[in-house]
């Protein structure tokens, strides 16, 4: 899980802070950034949070629309000072190594949502239940190659639905994006989603080089010099899923300031059910640490409410959540030792 404080920016340096701009989709690798309203997004900046696992791979039972690149949370108007004192940012990509001049679709099946539990503070423990959930379920393209969005939110038990469309790949880079203005229980959200270029920059081929090396798989090689470094990223794009929430939204009848915030994916299994095949929200986690697929897979499949449960020693979460643990720390342990 990650936190946002909407009122403390002198301890945002416990947060990893990143940089980031949306961009336009990649069509000729070029970067063009995009507004909502008067301002989309325009960087990150003091009490951003960001989280990736880039890239899990495509399988057979999970293609890469299903696949969770990063998360974004930070409040507008530390990167535009004419927005809303309270209004929030959140982000989530999703279907990595997207080419340029392609299009790409969300998943027809699948539950995209943000989930958000209000904490007392910084330091509370988490419990990994949400309070209020954000979802996105998409229909199939029409003849425009625009997708239907149903967005659903789940408040303390009440459910509330609007609609809205995604914005196509635009043979036109200056051509202006689909911005959903909805109404959601007595406040006003807007809505992106479409193809941006991936904002992240990490040379994953030499962090997995260094990594193998560091756990005795492979050559022992460090880390490429920052001007030697190869962006894996660049020139691709990533399915996009952006809002722009009131405070007061999340809040509901609380006066809360500081969220713990994940982001999931669900599509329906054999009973009818939705299972969770994505979770993400702290950085290099899942990817980065655990080394071993089937539990990389397993902590997909649960919530922080599992890890919790586990990190408090309760049965049977701990010895479930043991060898992941185990795994990420060792790797952690190995990678500081380079």
């Amino acid at each position: 899980m990650a936190k946002i404080i909407i009122d403390s920016p002198q301890k945002s340096q416990k947060f990893l802070i990143g940089k980031l701009a949306l961009f336009k989709a990649n069509s000729k690798n070029r970067i063009f950034p995009v507004f909502l309203g008067l301002l989309l997004i325009f960087g990150f900046g003091a009490i951003a949070i960001k989280a990736s696992d880039h890239d899990d791979g495509e399988v057979d039972t999970k293609g890469r629309n299903l696949n969770l690149t990063d998360l974004y949370v930070f409040r507008e108007k530390d990167q535009n000072p004419s927005a809303k004192e309270d209004d929030l940012i959140f982000v989530m990509n999703t279907n990595p190594r997207s080419l340029a001049r392609q299009q790409y679709y969300f998943s027809t099946r699948a539950r995209y949502e943000f989930n958000i539990t209000r904490a007392a503070n910084n330091d509370a423990a988490p419990t990994g239940k949400p309070d209020v959930t954000l979802r996105f379920e998409f229909g199939s393209p029409n003849s425009n190659k625009e997708q239907e969005i149903k967005v659903t939110a789940i408040r303390d038990g009440n459910t509330i639905t609007a609609t809205g469309k995604t914005t196509p790949l635009a043979t036109n880079p200056n051509s202006s994006p689909q911005i959903n203005q909805i109404s959601l229980g007595g406040s006003n959200l807007a809505v992106f989603a479409g193809l941006r270029e991936d904002p992240f920059f990490f040379d994953v081929e030499q962090y997995f080089r260094v990594r193998a090396g560091a756990l005795g798989i492979g050559p022992q090689v460090g880390f490429r010099p920052a001007d030697r470094a190869v962006d894996f990223a660049t020139g691709y794009n990533v399915n996009t899923i952006v809002v722009r929430v009131p405070v007061k939204f999340l809040q509901g009848a609380t006066s809360a300031k500081t969220f713990d915030v994940w982001e999931t994916v669900s599509v329906p299994g054999t009973n009818g059910k939705f299972n969770q095949v994505e979770r993400l929200a702290r950085p290099a986690i899942n990817e980065g640490l655990v080394v071993t697929n089937d539990l990389l897979n397993a902590l997909n499949s649960v919530g922080p409410d599992f890890e919790a449960a586990a990190l408090a020693g309760q049965q049977p979460a701990a010895n479930i959540a043991g060898p992941i643990v185990a795994e990420a720390k060792n790797t952690l342990i190995n990678l500081s030792s380079i």
